[in-house]
């Protein structure tokens, strides 16, 4: 396929059109669950299951055990089930971070539901006997983990591509309009499914930065790149250290390619700065 934007060679076959339509995101989601319970396990983690109701935590931890701990939140728009990338994800930040993951399946919808589900996930984790240091989230789960951390703190957050601006006026937001997977219309569809009409202020994760040690990664040819990287000067500003991954030849949802080059060349600094995080968070 002949690609308008110059797409890094490894992800070019993921590189394709990926139209959202909210209405379709149940039936859609009964296929991800399979796929996902089907996803292969990593060797060297454990999995188990926090069940609910109402929703399942999924727990990855290392064959070793460890005291470090993660809450992650998958991405999918806020009306999709994580998809089996999103599983690979947790299972390697588990073994190369040495770290419990939680991820929860939470419920798909309009706002509240999700980031009721974010804060219900935090008590049922905080019950199983951990306390995350830092949360973590992709696209929609990104701002989740911003949207809880600004209710309970964490030492440390890792975003990656995230939703975080309701008003969409950045550059990239009106560039970007049909690159692969995510762009700017499927982005509007998002914000009007997900607020049906209420304020966005209220849910504005753009202007609510929280002043944590921040790892934020922003894909080339996203229409999330530019208020991803605004987010982060927010923070940055509040006087909190920040990381940013400025990938390149990347688009929104790349590291779908979980085994591709530019995908491994980037878990790697996600990897790098969750150990770091919690290297200064268990020194204090």
């Amino acid at each position: 396929m002949t690609h308008r934007y110059p797409i890094d060679p490894s992800l070019r076959h993921i590189a394709l059109p990926m139209p959202f339509f909210p209405e379709l995101a149940p039936a859609a989601n009964v296929f991800l669950k399979t796929a996902f319970d089907l996803t292969p396990r990593l060797p060297g983690v454990l999995h188990r299951v926090i069940s609910g109701p109402p929703f399942d935590i999924h727990v990855f931890e290392p064959e070793a055990g460890t005291d470090r701990s993660l809450l992650y939140f998958h991405g999918g728009a806020f009306f999709y089930k994580a998809a089996p990338y999103h599983r690979q994800l947790a299972q390697l930040y588990a073994r190369e971070a040495r770290c419990r993951v939680y991820m929860p399946d939470y419920r798909s919808g309009a706002y509240p539901l999700p980031f009721l589900d974010a804060m219900t996930a935090w008590k049922r984790v905080l019950a199983d006997g951990s306390l995350p240091a830092g949360f973590a989230g992709d696209s929609a789960g990104a701002a989740l983990a911003i949207m809880l951390a600004n209710v309970v703190k964490p030492a440390f957050l890792m975003l990656v591509y995230p939703v975080t601006d309701p008003f969409m006026q950045s550059d990239s937001m009106k560039q970007f309009t049909d690159t692969p997977l995510w762009n700017a219309r499927n982005n509007r569809i998002l914000w009007n499914a997900f607020l049906k009409g209420q304020n966005p202020s209220e849910f504005d994760p753009l202007h609510h930065p929280v002043p944590v040690c921040t790892y934020v990664e922003i894909a080339e040819f996203d229409c999330l790149r530019d208020e991803g990287r605004d987010y982060a000067r927010k923070v940055a500003a509040l006087g909190a250290p920040v990381t940013i991954n400025a990938t390149r030849g990347t688009f929104h949802g790349y590291d779908m390619a979980v085994h591709s080059p530019a995908a491994q060349k980037n878990l790697r600094k996600r990897v790098s700065f969750l150990n770091r995080a919690f290297e200064e968070e268990s020194s204090k």
